[in-house]
């Protein structure tokens, strides 16, 4: 669309130049969002003629999170206009600490974007069993039941 806007412009003899680039919520990417002399003006044949081009939404770029405490990554995110959406999961890290991300760290997103964290929920706490007038078979199956390896 710009590129035919300047052939037009071009094409009358008048000279386009763009003088900002701006980012803008409401205006698509690369549409003009203002002109330097109003529709209608009469121009001199070779004038100049400065546009300001829309960048689309502001971007904000996602930080590392992971290894950072729940806490910690929700501030860093909030800097960024970005927030955060968690899953948890058993894990030897402490709990509430970042395990993953998404989208990975560098991703642009416009204001108010998602950005997904698995935090650790800690060790997964069992309950002992009863193994009191069970054979060993029995215990043994117990054991595996509940997700323990160490028979």
């Amino acid at each position: 669309m710009l590129q035919k806007l300047i052939r037009i412009v071009e094409d009358a003899g008048e000279m386009i130049r763009c003088a900002h680039d701006i980012e803008r919520d409401t205006v698509e990417k690369g549409k003009v969002i203002s002109q330097s002399l109003a529709a209608g003006t009469p121009i001199d044949k070779g004038s100049t003629i400065a546009i300001t081009v829309s960048l689309g939404p502001e971007t904000y770029s996602v930080p590392l999170l992971v290894g950072y405490t729940q806490d910690e990554a929700v501030a860093l995110l909030a800097e960024q206009s970005l927030t955060a959406e968690f899953a948890s999961k058993y894990d030897s890290s402490p709990a509430g600490t970042v395990l993953g991300q998404n989208p990975a760290t560098g991703t642009r997103l416009p204001a108010g974007s998602v950005v997904k964290l698995t935090v650790s929920a800690g060790m997964e706490v069992l309950e002992m069993p009863n193994f009191v007038g069970v054979t060993r078979t029995q215990a043994e199956e117990l054991i595996r039941s509940r997700g323990l390896t160490n028979v």
